[in-house]
This record gives C-alpha cells, structure tokens and sequence, in this order.
C-alpha cells in the first residue's frame, strides 16, 4: 500500500512522495484506531447500562399521600 501510494503521489509531489505515503497511511491508521476505540466504549457502556438495569427495579415505589422526608 505504501508503495503503490508513493506512486501515485510522485507525479505531483516528486521526491517528498513517500513522506507523504507515510503521512496517509499513519492518518488511515489513526482513523481506524479511533474508531475501534468508539466501538470499545460504546460496548462498555452498554454493558454498564445493562447491569445498572436491576438496581432500578430494585427500588421501592414511594408511598401515595405519605409525607416528604425534609431537612
């Protein structure tokens, strides 16, 4: 892949060609790093979610007409 791009680039950019390859290639790498990491964080917080689930159906209902605890 580098190779091919360095090609490709030589005819606009000459000799700085595969600094340039390299340039793309670390920014397609860095685009696909950010993205498994967003997929990673949005499984954690998915499972997260799913065990904070019980601990709502574990509170109590809240009496009807009973007074409001105040401090």
């Amino acid at each position: 892949m580098l190779q091919g791009t360095a090609a490709a680039l030589r005819a606009d950019s000459g000799s700085r060609a595969l600094p340039q390859a390299y340039g793309l290639l670390q920014l397609h790498v860095q685009r696909q790093a950010s993205m498994l990491a967003y997929i990673d964080n949005f499984q954690i917080l998915a499972i997260v979610t799913l065990c904070l689930i019980p601990i709502v159906l574990l509170v109590k209902k809240p009496r009807k007409g009973g007074a409001m605890a105040l401090h």
